[in-house]
């Protein structure tokens, strides 16, 4: 009997942090009209590309391209791309061109299905 009980615990910390992390992370995120605007802090020259956590409302993705030459930004939109299978003319760089903070459309995709694959990831 303990067992179920601990398992129904479980169940809930599971809920309740999942919950947490979501709240916390749509502070990356903000819908529009045309889409999902992601904010990012990029870190270019990284040994590999890959989304690292959250850092002051933003979320922090390594990039193994170099900042030169639009490289890091052309790298991030394909990495986004890839990561949650959204196609490249449906990802606009907004802001940061030259910047690490950078704003990124998601054309045509809500917010629930972005949310979706994400969990996946992690």
């Amino acid at each position: 009997m303990v067992s179920d009980g601990l398992i129904v615990f479980s169940f809930s910390v599971i809920s309740i942090v999942s919950n947490w992390l979501l709240r916390f992370m749509q502070q990356c995120f903000e819908e529009s009209k045309e889409g999902l605007i992601l904010k990012i802090k990029v870190i270019p020259k990284a040994r590999k590309s890959e989304i690292v956590g959250i850092e002051e409302e933003e979320l922090k993705i390594r990039i193994s391209a170099p900042p030169e030459k639009g490289e890091a930004n052309a790298e991030l939109l394909n990495f986004l791309s890839k990561t949650f299978d959204i196609p490249k003319r449906d990802i606009f760089l907004l802001s940061g061109q030259t910047s690490r903070h950078k704003k990124v459309l998601l054309c045509n995709t809500p917010l629930v299905l972005f949310q979706q694959k994400l969990n996946r990831l992690y």
